[in-house]
C-alpha cells in the first residue's frame, strides 16, 4: 500500500565554488518518481539512489530499464526522462542535485555517460552510508565546507562508476530479489519466517540464502534487521513514540528485544541514538522537493 511521500533534507545549497555546487540532497520515502505523462527535462544534474522498491527508467535516448534497490539513476539536464515505481506503488530514494564544470568534465570522461543512465551498485546500504556521510551536521555554509562536500560527491560518483562496467550497468536483479527485499523490509511475523519468504520467492531456503547473500553482501536475516531498525529510526525522527510502541509497530516481541536489536545494528541504544538526533530536530523543516 503506497504511503504519503515523506521528504527529509540533508542539504539545501552548499554554496557556489569555481568547480560547481550542490543544490540539494534529500531522502524521499514513499516517492512516486517523476510521473509518466511526458519526458521531463530537469534543469540540473542529479543522482538518485534507490534503497527500497522498484520500477522503470525511460529516456529520450531509448533507455527502458528495470531498476531496483541498489540502482543509481543519473539524471542529465539535456535528456528527457521519466522514472518511477509501477502504478499504485512507491519506493524509497535518496537524491542529490548538482551542477558545475567539474561534472561536465565527468560526463566527458564517461563517469556521467548519458548513455548509461542507471548503474547497478548492488547492496544499497554501503552506498547509502557513503551518501549520508557526505552531509554531516553541522552544515555551516562556508566555501571550505562547500568544496569538501563537492569533492565527496565527485568521489562518490567515481566510486559508483568504478563499481560497475558498461557490460553490467543497470542489469536487473533476478526477479525474486526485489520481491524478497520488499517482504523482508515489511514488519510482521510472516516476514520473519525466512523459509516462508524463500518459498514465496520460488526458491529452496539454502539456495535463497546463498544467492541473496552473494548479491547483496548481507544474509536475509541481517538485511531484515537493518531494514526494521532503519524504519525504527525514521519513526523516532517523525513521531514521539516510546520504545514499546515502536517495538509493537515493527513486530518485535517486546521493547527489550527491540533495544537489543537496535544496538546490534546501529551501535547505540535507542536512547543514545535519540540524543544524537536532538540538534537535527531543533532545526526548522525546509519544504520543497526535487523528486516529489
Amino acid at each position: 500500500m503506497p504511503v504519503a511521500p515523506r521528504l527529509r533534507f540533508h542539504l539545501v545549497d552548499s554554496g557556489a565554488t569555481p568547480a560547481g555546487r550542490i543544490l540539494e540532497a534529500a531522502e524521499i520515502e514513499g516517492s512516486r518518481g517523476v510521473g509518466w505523462n511526458r519526458p521531463r527535462h530537469y534543469p540540473l544534474r542529479a543522482a538518485v539512489l534507490l534503497v527500497q522498491g522498484g520500477g522503470i527508467y525511460r529516456d529520450t535516448l531509448g533507455a527502458n530499464t528495470v531498476i531496483g534497490p541498489g540502482d543509481l539513476i543519473l539524471v542529465n539536464p539535456r535528456i528527457g526522462h521519466t522514472y518511477g515505481p509501477e502504478s499504485g506503488q512507491d519506493w524509497h530514494e535518496y537524491y542529490v542535485a548538482f551542477e558545475g564544470p567539474i561534472f561536465d568534465a565527468l560526463e566527458t570522461c564517461g563517469v556521467l555517460d548519458p548513455s548509461q543512465p542507471a548503474r547497478r551498485l548492488g547492496n544499497p546500504h554501503p552506498w547509502l552510508d557513503r551518501f549520508v556521510a557526505l552531509f554531516p551536521p553541522p552544515r555551516v555554509k562556508t566555501q571550505p565546507n562547500a568544496c569538501k562536500q563537492l569533492g565527496g560527491l565527485v568521489e562518490f560518483l567515481l566510486a559508483a562508476a568504478a563499481s560497475c562496467s558498461a557490460s553490467n550497468a543497470a542489469a536487473p536483479d533476478p526477479g525474486w530479489l526485489a520481491q524478497a527485499i520488499d517482504i523482508l523490509a515489511t514488519p510482521g511475523e510472516d516476514t520473519a519466517d525466512l523459509k516462508a519468504v524463500a518459498k514465496t520467492c520460488g526458491l529452496g531456503y539454502e539456495n535463497f540464502r546463498k544467492q541473496f547473500a552473494a548479491i547483496t553482501a548481507e544474509s536475509p536475516a541481517a538485511y531484515r534487521r537493518r531494514a526494521l531498525i532503519e524504519r525504527a529510526q525514521r519513526l523516532m525522527n517523525e513521531r514521539d513514540l516510546t520504545d514499546r510502541a515502536i517495538a509493537s509497530a515493527l513486530g518485535f516481541c517486546d521493547e527489550f528485544h527491540f533495544s537489543k536489536t537496535f544496538k546490534l545494528v546501529a551501535g547505540l541504544s535507542p536512547r543514545a541514538w535519540r540524543a544524537l538526533q536532538q540538534p537535527e530536530k531543533r532545526r526548522p523543516r525546509i519544504r520543497g522537493s526535487y523528486g516529489a
